[in-house]
């Protein structure tokens, strides 16, 4: 029951549509790869200087921001 279709039609325009697809996927793909790496590297920079502190090591804690009302 239902139709089926007697041969496989090849439609050009979709397959050059398919094709533009997956080429800016691959695009967006190295992008958002490169976005990533370029946060990774700015924000391993900005802790780098950071103390390793252990547990029971003491530290002094600032009271700039809290607010004590």
């Amino acid at each position: 029951m239902g139709f089926k279709p007697q041969k496989e039609m090849k439609v050009q325009a979709v397959e050059k549509f398919v094709d533009e697809l997956k080429k800016i996927q691959g695009e967006a793909k190295v992008a958002l790869h490169k976005a990533h790496n370029d946060i990774k590297c700015f924000a391993d920079q900005m802790h780098a200087h950071m103390p390793d502190y252990k547990v029971r090591d003491q530290v002094w804690l600032s009271t700039k921001n809290l607010n004590i009302n």
